[in-house]
């Protein structure tokens, strides 16, 4: 649902956030859109 898929990618999201500490904000956007592109992808699966 879409309410799992925003939950899913707030965790992941977060847990990118805390791989990447230290990393410029240009990375932690790119992961994180790299995490929402995933997640919609399994979500239109």
């Amino acid at each position: 649902s879409l309410k799992t898929s925003i939950k899913t990618i707030t965790y992941l999201s977060d847990i990118g956030c805390l791989e990447i500490q230290g990393a410029s904000l240009v990375t932690d956007d790119v992961i994180k859109f790299a995490v929402f592109r995933v997640a919609v992808f399994y979500t239109n699966s």
